[in-house]
C-alpha cells in the first residue's frame, strides 16, 4: 500500500510539473480586427502555441467564439460571437488540455451597424395611403459620410422620382429627400443605401420601404342655383 501511495504521489508530481511547464498560447495579430455587433465574421488569429485535438476555446469580450479551427501551431480561425457594446473587446485563447490562457489581445473592437429610421413612418400608414409628403426624412443612428448616402424614390413603374437629397444643417445625422414636383397618387418605394459610418467605415445594409400616396380629395361641387 505504501509503495502504491508513493508511486501515485510521483505520478501526480510529474503531472503537475508537466502542466506547469506548458507555455500559454500567445496572440500577435487578428484579421480582420473588427466586427459588427451582430457578429458572424470569421477572423484569423496569428500567434504561437495553438494546440488542436481538442481545439482551444476562444472568447471575445468574454463571449465564446464558434467554429474554432486550428490551422497550425501559429494560426487558427474562429467566428466572432455577437457583442453587447460597441468598442474594444479582448480576445483570449485557451488550450483545452493544458488549460493555459493567452494574455488578452486588445487590438479588436466591435462597431455598431449603420441603421436608419424614416419620417413619415410608412410602416404605420393606413391601407388607403397617406397625404403626399412634402419631403421624406431619413435619420441615421450614427454619423455617416454625406457623400456616401444614396436616397432615391421610385414609382410603381420603377421610374425614379426626380428630387434633391440634402443633409440637415442642425441635425447632421438626418438627410431629406425633397421631390422636384409634388407626389402624385400611387405607389412608391423609398430606398436608402451606401451610408458609410464615420467611426468604423462600415456600410449600411440597403433598406427599402414602400408607401402609397392617396388621391387628393376633390373639391365639393357647388349646388345649382
Amino acid at each position: 500500500m505504501r509503495y502504491m501511495t508513493f508511486i501515485l504521489a510521483i505520478v501526480l508530481a510529474v503531472g503537475l510539473m508537466v502542466g506547469c511547464a506548458q507555455k500559454p498560447p500567445t496572440i500577435t495579430k487578428v484579421e480582420p480586427n473588427q466586427s459588427s455587433l451582430a457578429g458572424g465574421t470569421e477572423i484569423t488569429i496569428t500567434g504561437t502555441g495553438f494546440k488542436a485535438n481538442p481545439a482551444p476555446t476562444v472568447t471575445i469580450g468574454g463571449n465564446p467564439a464558434t467554429g474554432v479551427k486550428v490551422i497550425s501551431k501559429t494560426t487558427l480561425k474562429a467566428t466572432v460571437p455577437a457583442g453587447s457594446v460597441a468598442g474594444p473587446a479582448d480576445i483570449v485563447v485557451q488550450n483545452a488540455k493544458a488549460k493555459v490562457k493567452s494574455l488578452p489581445f486588445k487590438g479588436f473592437s466591435y462597431y455598431e451597424d449603420v441603421t436608419a429610421t424614416v419620417s413619415p413612418d410608412f410602416t404605420m400608414a393606413p391601407p388607403e395611403g397617406i397625404e403626399a409628403p412634402a419631403k421624406i426624412d431619413v435619420t441615421f443612428n450614427q454619423d455617416v459620410d454625406p457623400a456616401s448616402v444614396v436616397i432615391k424614390v421610385t414609382d410603381s413603374t420603377g421610374a425614379e422620382v426626380a428630387g434633391k437629397v440634402a443633409q440637415d444643417a442642425t441635425a447632421p445625422k438626418t438627410f431629406s429627400f425633397t421631390p422636384d414636383a409634388p407626389f402624385k397618387s400611387g405607389d412608391y418605394t423609398l430606398t436608402v443605401s451606401g451610408a458609410k459610418g464615420v467611426a468604423a467605415g462600415n456600410v449600411m445594409t440597403e433598406m427599402s420601404q414602400t408607401f402609397k400616396v392617396k388621391e387628393a380629395a376633390k373639391p365639393a361641387k357647388k349646388g345649382k342655383k
